[in-house]
């Protein structure tokens, strides 16, 4: 019983000896342990400290006893720090995210999707009707500069006229629209030159004749002999001939000339049109049977043109509608059956007046366009914007179908179906939140990526097990959704979360015993913390026989075992939770702890006990 006694109290067992022998490892294997766990850091998760398993997991050093050992004594008496430490340690991991922005009451994975993706809806629709609307201005601009310079464009008619070639001979499509399109852009871009017909004998206008307008213009100054010999009599109640008023013959014959009497400005012509009186019967619109002259004029001419189109430019704000319209009956013609071939003529069209209103805002115009610097401008900046838009907004993605009824509902997506058009678990995770940023504006960009982001580590911290701290499902979470982590998360956010997830990777692998279990490696851990020969046979019989004063002797070494398992029990635990103190243990066989105050109570008063002859002596462990 002294020798018992004095063994435990005053001896004070190695405790860096006690966890060698547990491990059971050769010297090898205990400099790879004091190596891995002196290089391993303090913790991956801050407040989540490594024990020495996970220390030396941590380290990619596989010491299959020292998993067994920690698993063992977790379990078994004593093991309270190590099953607090785990604890903490869950802690911790849920505090990392919840550092973050992560909400992690109950069911909070379900509301922040609502309350977050309503978010996200009303900053997408509010900027989307601020950008459109934006543009609207601008283009109301555009049609008022228009006006005011009246601008004009020429229609592309042949382009137009070749892409009705679909709908040509052969074609059993009623195509209304399509038709109706290009006959109004031919109504409006063309124009009727009517045919020139010859002159018609007609009644005679005898308004004034050539004699009576020479009279008028204050004669013919001349002569009276060269007059005469022209067979023009010099009369004082004709006027014709004024020496005093009259006019030069050949100033005379260029205003005669320009009034349509006579076909050319010669004096000549002038005086064979008056001789011998017919001035008087030869009149500026006579019929053309009567006037030999204006017949053979209009004969020199060749045969008179006949009736043609010719383009003409259309004011903007035509060319504008038609445009408009066009793409209108093309999106309504898509949604008819058999209208695909409409459809694609119409948006062909619309394709059309675009290229050529664009064309002209860039300098290639057509003859006849009529545009000024001003409008150009205006155009310019009024397309830039509308092709933003339509990049920012473009179709095929899920920004599209926030944005806009999807079909056969008469309202938008609500939260949660705008959080899973954000945030699912496909492939095009990382390529739809690509998109959510694109779309943003400056202002716009941070408060809506803060509400995904704290949606997304809600939705992580809500992969718990029944016990409410995160597991396994969470790592895989991670690797699963990693492309859209990080384009969602911010670098701080997104270390935080995988260091949370390696953590616990780290952890269950440094638990993963399945291949010990029944193992001899398990037999001979068992052992090492067992009660020595106090659990002997030859002790539990020598106890049964014994008695003190008529108690027996076998509760007291039952007692006693336990004491010594239990002692063993919270030593390892207090070893195997700090690895940097395991590996001081294990390198100085010096560094030794008493037995703690209960266990040396209970050995003090059993050895006091058997000291005094009142059983066998019990052997110390």
């Amino acid at each position: 019983g002294s020798t018992v006694y004095n063994a435990v109290k005053g001896g004070k067992p190695n405790t860096g000896r006690l966890l060698a022998d547990a491990l059971g490892v050769d010297e090898a294997g205990l400099k790879k342990i004091v190596d891995a766990a002196n290089a391993a850091p303090d913790s991956i998760v801050d407040g989540s400290k490594l024990t020495l398993g996970q220390a030396l997991q941590q380290q990619g050093a596989n010491i299959p006893e020292a998993k067994m050992l920690e698993r063992i004594v977790a379990g078994g008496p004593g093991g309270d720090k190590l099953l607090k430490q785990y604890q903490d340690q869950a802690t911790a991991r849920m505090t990392a995210l919840q550092g973050q922005g992560a909400e992690t009451y109950m069911g909070a994975a379900r509301e922040e999707a609502t309350k977050q993706g309503d978010k996200i809806g009303a900053v997408l629709r509010t900027q989307a009707g601020d950008d459109k609307a934006a543009a609207r201005a601008a283009w109301e601009a555009v049609h008022g500069r228009a006006a005011q310079d009246g601008v004009s464009l020429q229609l592309p008619l042949q382009d137009m006229e070749a892409a009705m070639g679909p709908l040509g001979r052969g074609s059993v499509v009623p195509a209304k629209d399509a038709r109706n399109v290009l006959q109004v852009a031919k109504d409006i871009g063309t124009e009727e030159l009517p045919a020139v017909v010859p002159l018609k004998a007609g009644p005679v206008s005898k308004s004034q004749s050539l004699e009576q307008a020479v009279r008028a213009a204050g004669g013919i100054r001349g002569g009276s002999g060269e007059l005469r010999d022209l067979g023009i009599k010099q009369s004082g109640t004709t006027g014709l001939i004024n020496n005093k008023t009259g006019r030069e013959a050949d100033l005379l014959a260029e205003e005669m000339h320009r009034r349509g009497f006579i076909p050319d400005a010669d004096p000549a012509t002038l005086f064979d049109a008056l001789r011998n009186g017919g001035g008087r019967k030869l009149y500026a619109n006579d019929q053309v049977e009567s006037n030999a002259l204006q017949r053979m004029a209009e004969a020199a001419m060749g045969d008179a043109p006949e009736a043609e189109r010719i383009a003409k430019a259309v004011p903007f704000a035509e060319f504008q509608r038609l445009r408009r319209d066009s793409g209108s009956l093309a999106a309504k013609a898509g949604e008819r059956a058999g209208g695909e071939t409409e459809a694609g003529v119409l948006a062909k069209i619309q394709e059309l007046l675009t290229r050529r209103a664009d064309d002209a805002a860039n300098g290639m115009g057509m003859e006849g366009d009529n545009v000024t610097p001003e409008f150009l401008a205006q155009y310019n900046r009024a397309r830039g914007m509308t092709k933003a838009n339509a990049e920012r907004y473009k179709g095929g993605n899920n920004i599209t179908s926030i944005l806009r009824k999807p079909v056969g509902q008469e309202y938008t997506l609500n939260g949660d179906e705008i959080a899973n058009k954000l945030w699912h678990g496909g492939a095009g995770l990382a390529g739809d939140v690509t998109n959510l940023k694109q779309v943003l504006s400056g202002d716009n960009f941070e408060p809506t990526m803060n509400a995904l982001r704290k949606l997304v580590l809600t939705d992580a911290a809500s992969k718990t097990t029944a016990s409410g701290n995160l597991g396994s499902a969470l790592p895989r979470y991670v690797e699963s959704r990693m492309p859209g982590l990080q384009e969602a998360l911010t670098p701080e956010q997104l270390n935080a979360l995988t260091s949370v997830a390696g953590d616990i990777r780290n952890s269950e692998a440094a638990a993963a015993v399945n291949g010990l279990r029944g193992s001899d490696t398990q037999a001979k851990i068992s052992r090492a913390l067992d009660a020595g020969l106090l659990d002997s046979p030859l002790a539990k019989a020598a106890s049964r026989l014994g008695s003190v004063k008529g108690i027996g002797i076998e509760p007291l070494r039952n007692k006693m075992a336990e004491a010594v398992i239990g002692y063993k029990g919270r030593t390892l635990a207090q070893l195997l939770a700090d690895p940097k103190a395991a590996a001081a243990a294990l390198q100085d066989q010096g560094f030794t702890h008493g037995l703690d105050a209960k266990t040396l109570k209970a050995l003090e008063f059993a050895s006091g006990l058997v000291s005094r002859g009142a059983a066998p002596a019990l052997a110390s462990p």
